[in-house]
């Protein structure tokens, strides 16, 4: 059994980010937590962006 582990990794501010078109996106800075368990990874597929296509900006 794998033991998620995230608290305090991310804390939100109570703020909104309404610059874009939709619904305002929560805004969220870093927190006093080192570790994130299991490790964030990136798949293989999406470690380098394609030609034409949006990617990461």
């Amino acid at each position: 059994m794998i033991r998620y582990r995230a608290e305090g990794f991310v804390v939100a501010t109570g703020e909104r980010d309404g610059s874009g078109i939709g619904r305002p996106a929560a805004l969220y800075r870093r927190g006093p937590a080192r570790l994130l368990q299991p490790p964030l990874l990136r798949s293989p597929d999406l470690a380098e962006p394609r030609l034409g296509s949006p990617g990461l900006r």
